[in-house]
C-alpha cells in the first residue's frame, strides 16, 4: 500500500513540476519582445478594398469598385481602381460621361488637383475597367493622409452641370464610398 501511495505522490510531483515549467515557459515567452510585421513600403501598396455602394438604378448585380492600390509623395497622389460589372462603357465618351471624377476629401488641409486619368476600355462587355487617377498636391510635412473618396457612376461632366445640354442617356447608377490611409513617402 505504501508503494501505491509513493507512486501516486511521484506522479503528482512530476505533474506539478511539468505544470510549473509550463507556467514559467509561458511567462518567459510572453515577456520576450517581438517585432510586429512591417507594412510594405512598396510604392503601389495593395489595398484590395471594395467600396461601400449606394445603388440608385434597379439592377440585380450593380457594378463593384475596388481600390487596388494608392501611393503618395509630398507632391503627387496616385489611386488605382477597378470597376467590375459595368457593361455600359464601350468607348472613351462613355467612360468620360458615366464614371465621374472622384471627390476626395483628405483629413489634412491639402488641396488636390487632378492631373490626369488613365483608363483602359475593356475589349469585351463585362470585363473590368481599371482606372488610375493622379493628383498634384502639397503634402509636405505629413507622414500619411487619411482619405475619403466618393465616386459616382451615372451621368456626370457637363451633362450634370448645364441645364441646356441634352442629358446623357443613362440614369444615376450608384455612388461609392471608400475610406483609407496613404503614407506620404
Amino acid at each position: 500500500m505504501n508503494n501505491k501511495k509513493n507512486s501516486s505522490k511521484k506522479v503528482l510531483s512530476i505533474l506539478l513540476i511539468l505544470i510549473g515549467f509550463g507556467v514559467v515557459y509561458s511567462i518567459y515567452t510572453n515577456r520576450i519582445p517581438y517585432e510586429l510585421p512591417q507594412e510594405s513600403t512598396d510604392p503601389n501598396k495593395l489595398y484590395n478594398q471594395t467600396a461601400m455602394a449606394t445603388i440608385f438604378a434597379p439592377t440585380q448585380y450593380p457594378p463593384t469598385i475596388t481600390l487596388n492600390w494608392a501611393n503618395a509623395n509630398p507632391t503627387l497622389l496616385r489611386i488605382n481602381l477597378t470597376i467590375s460589372g459595368l457593361e455600359l462603357v464601350a468607348n472613351a465618351d462613355d467612360l468620360e460621361n458615366l464614371i465621374c471624377t472622384p471627390y476626395i476629401d483628405p483629413d489634412e488641409p491639402v488641396s488636390l488637383t487632378l492631373n490626369y486619368r488613365e483608363a483602359q476600355i475593356p475589349s469585351l462587355p463585362g470585363d473590368p475597367i481599371e482606372i488610375t487617377y493622379e493628383y498634384s498636391m502639397d503634402a509636405g510635412g505629413y507622414e500619411s493622409l487619411a482619405l475619403s473618396l466618393d465616386l459616382t457612376i451615372g451621368p456626370c461632366g457637363p451633362y450634370f452641370d448645364e441645364s441646356n445640354v441634352t442629358p446623357y442617356p443613362t440614369d444615376l447608377i450608384a455612388n461609392y464610398h471608400l475610406t483609407f490611409s496613404v503614407p506620404v513617402e
